[in-house]
């Protein structure tokens, strides 16, 4: 595994559920706060460029229930078992980006794990 990605804990803010995600490349680990909507953001880019990325389970997006706990905890379990598989398999297609892996490279390649664009810049 070239990067490990886990989700401990989210929270609600105003109407939103916060996900508390922390990354960890090589010894640099890193948090980042982002709301569903930029999980989904990032799944639809992906899955442009990288069309086997579409292969990987993504949670729906839902209008009702999404507030309820067991709810919320099986779409963070979902979420991080997204992120942990599609960010490392696109790590294995780059070689440069695999021989050259970290933090700075990583946020790079993937804005999405920047700290800098969490869910607190963006709509709140």
């Amino acid at each position: 595994m070239f990067v490990n990605v886990w989700i401990p804990s989210s929270f609600q803010r105003h109407s939103h559920q916060i996900y508390h995600v922390h990354v960890r490349v090589k010894n640099e680990e890193w948090r980042i706060f982002k709301r569903y909507q930029q999980f989904h953001d990032l799944h639809i880019s992906l899955k442009k460029e990288y069309p086997a990325v579409d292969s990987f389970e993504f949670p729906p997006k839902t209008l009702m229930g999404n507030k309820d706990a067991k709810f919320i905890e099986e779409r963070k379990r979902a979420l991080q078992i997204y992120l942990q598989k599609t960010t490392n398999y696109l790590v294995r297609q780059h070689s440069r980006i695999r021989t050259h892996l970290s933090k700075e490279v990583l946020i790079n390649f993937l804005p999405f794990f920047s700290p800098v664009h969490n869910a607190f810049t963006v709509n709140g």
